[in-house]
């Protein structure tokens, strides 16, 4: 939808005139004054990137609970995107339980799982000792969201809600104690 809508303002752009608004018109971009509106949407705009406010996310957890990144504005946030099937997802699984019991006064770990059924999950939170939440993203809207193209992508969100990190594939130790370093985590 938004490289359509891109391509079409462009194209528009570049026909101009008459012609020009018909076709933008046509797309939805211009209204019958001729002047140009909103295009895209929030989700087609935002870009996950370092600087930016991260999106809002508002999932349910496997237990039920409603969570939204925003209830956490005290604190930074480590966002880690995982799939069971993804094998450097289950390597990195322990070293994200650890961080979140190692920094449970000064972060939160919040895991999103991509579109797998609740039992599934749930088996493998078992399986590997997971404590911290769980989120479930039915139909991988977040993900989308996010931009993610790869598991695991693991994005972490300043306690103002800025993104400072944006790290796809594995984390490793080293990593992550560079990031918590990074962010003045549990100094």
């Amino acid at each position: 939808m938004y490289l359509k809508n891109l391509v079409t303002l462009v194209i528009g752009m570049l026909i101009g005139g008459t012609l020009g608004t018909a076709v933008l018109g046509a797309a939805g971009i211009v209204n019958v004054a001729g002047t140009v509106k909103a295009a895209f949407t929030q989700s087609e705009i935002f870009v996950p990137q370092v600087g930016v406010h991260a999106a809002e996310i508002s999932l349910k957890s496997l237990d039920g609970a409603s969570i939204r990144l925003s209830q956490f504005r005290s604190k930074p946030v480590v966002i880690n995107f995982w799939a069971t099937w993804c094998p450097p997802c289950r390597d990195e699984m322990p070293l994200l339980q650890e961080t979140a019991e190692r920094y449970s006064n000064d972060l939160v770990v919040l895991g999103i799982n991509f579109d797998e059924p609740d039992a599934l999950v749930r088996s493998f939170v078992d399986e590997f000792g997971i404590t911290f939440p769980i989120l479930l993203d039915p139909g991988g809207q977040i993900g989308d969201l996010y931009r993610v193209s790869a598991f695991p992508t693991t994005i972490i969100v300043d306690e103002a809600g800025v993104i400072q990190v944006v790290h796809i594939g594995q984390l490793f130790a080293g990593d992550l104690d560079r990031y918590m370093t990074q962010l003045k985590v549990g100094q």
